[in-house]
């Protein structure tokens, strides 16, 4: 991601709530990003799109089970409210 400007692009990252979803969620907020994070730790993932929103991001967490279809769908369903189109999906999950 060296040198990509994301301004104003929105990009969904899961896995979002620690580790590296978290650190590739940071990334993209400093490369202007609009960040749709997901996580199945709901507390965690708000935490971690607080501390993006207090860096300067426009971000937004989400509780989502990745594992499960129609949380995903309901998840990826809400970004266009949010964002007007979603240009990038980084996929960090462990099962």
């Amino acid at each position: 991601m060296r040198n990509r400007n994301f301004e104003n692009r929105a990009v969904v990252v899961t896995g979002a709530a620690s580790g590296i979803g978290a650190a590739i969620s940071h990334r993209f907020g400093k490369a202007g990003a609009k960040i749709g994070l997901l996580d199945m730790d709901e507390t965690g993932v708000h935490a971690e799109a607080g501390k993006l929103r207090d860096a300067g991001a426009d971000a937004v967490g989400v509780g989502c089970d990745v594992v499960d279809p129609a949380q995903c769908a309901s998840a990826m369903n809400m970004w266009p409210t949010l964002f007007t189109e979603v240009c990038w999906i980084s996929a960090i999950c462990w099962f």
